[in-house]
């Protein structure tokens, strides 16, 4: 099969999981930045987080494509709309971390005491974006296991689902 007759549906388990390990490396790559105070760990996490964002924006993307076309073979919608609003959830605070990140830089000579209130917030952000993903992930998850989406021949017993 060549990837240009893929089933839309298909291209957003492709590009989903690269935004998982991404978002999850920044988040460790902020805390050996706190940790060892070395150049190479802030720069590496920024460039995890700035492609985190990236790549999450593709999946979110990828997703519309997959959920036009599952949503008429789900027993329980719900789900589904969970899913995409922990996503957008996981990518908002994706982007406060990024904007604290900015704020540190641009403010560095105007507000130097900031730049740990502007450090904890972009690990919040991180740590939030990540509970997050782990909560996306589960509704995912029970979107592919519990009622077949993305699934050919596949059909759902929907007396099971609440």
């Amino acid at each position: 099969m060549s990837i240009i007759t893929l089933r839309s549906e298909l291209w957003h388990p492709l590009f989903v999981h690269f935004p998982i390990v991404v978002t999850v490396l920044s988040l460790l790559l902020f805390i050996g930045a706190r940790l060892f105070k070395n150049s190479w760990w802030q720069t590496s996490a920024q460039v995890f987080l700035y492609s985190a964002i990236f790549l999450l924006s593709l999946a979110l993307f990828t997703g519309d494509f997959a959920e036009d076309v599952v949503k008429r073979s789900l027993c329980d919608v719900r789900t589904l709309h969970e899913h995409e609003e922990h996503a957008y959830q996981t990518l908002y605070f994706l982007l406060t971390a990024l904007a604290a990140n900015i704020s540190i830089y641009a403010s560095k000579n105007y507000w130097p005491q900031g730049k740990n209130i502007l450090l904890t917030l972009e690990m919040l952000g991180l740590l939030s974006a990540n509970i997050s993903l782990v909560i996306t992930g589960h509704y995912g998850s029970q979107l592919v296991y519990e009622q077949g989406a993305a699934v050919k021949n596949y059909k759902a017993d929907c007396t099971k689902i609440p």
